[in-house]
């Protein structure tokens, strides 16, 4: 992506978390049975970041008619 190879565009907010992979233990993960609990603190983490922000909701009602 910094070489330029790829056509995306990213926000430095965006890399940092690919790199980092920060985690967020402030939501306890609802989805115990079949997600682990690093996945789910990381899903609440990328919460923050423009774009994703529904996402741990949209995982959580539909996880159980999905997986």
């Amino acid at each position: 992506m910094q070489k330029g190879q790829l056509e995306v565009s990213y926000t430095p907010q965006q890399m940092s978390y690919l790199v980092n992979c920060p985690i967020s233990t402030a939501v306890p993960n609802p989805l115990k049975k079949w997600l682990p609990d690093k996945a789910w603190y990381a899903i609440t983490k990328l919460i923050e970041i423009e774009g994703f922000e529904q996402f741990a909701t949209n995982l959580s009602k539909d996880a159980p008619a999905r997986f």
